[in-house]
């Protein structure tokens, strides 16, 4: 229950950083095929694909709030950008390395998914980031 009260806390430390934000399940048509989330920057709404699991739809919520806190990016830069936010939210959605010190700490994409209630793909890439298999984030 600990580690997911710390889960929790880092999505409300990330809100807390958004003077306003408007989290909605997005409409027919709102979304792109494929799309889990999207966040739209002038209004300052994410909208989030309906009947997302709650593992999805923590992920894709902590991604699109990194997506609103980071601003809009440059037209020719969104693959660079998508991935520095993928690197920020999976950084987001774990605790620091070491935390809680123990050994039954899972060391598995899918040990560490079930675990921080967060999808596969972001614990997969928090390991790729901690084994140093990426760069710098911007």
């Amino acid at each position: 229950m600990t580690t997911h009260l710390v889960v929790l806390g880092q999505l409300v430390e990330l809100l807390g950083r958004i003077p306003q934000v408007i989290i909605r399940v997005a409409r027919p048509g709102e979304l792109l095929p494929g799309e889990l989330g999207a966040t739209l920057f002038l209004t300052h709404e994410i909208l989030l694909r309906p009947g997302l699991d709650p593992r999805t739809a923590r992920t894709t919520l902590a991604h699109e709030l990194v997506h609103l806190l980071r601003g809009p990016c440059f037209e020719g830069d969104e693959h660079a950008e998508e991935q520095a936010v993928r690197a920020l939210t999976a950084q987001i959605l774990l605790p620091p390395p070491g935390w809680p010190p123990t050994v039954d700490t899972p060391t598995t994409a899918a040990g560490l998914a079930e675990r921080y209630l967060i999808d596969t793909d972001a614990a997969t890439l928090a390991l790729e980031l901690a084994r140093g298999r990426h760069g710098e984030v911007a």
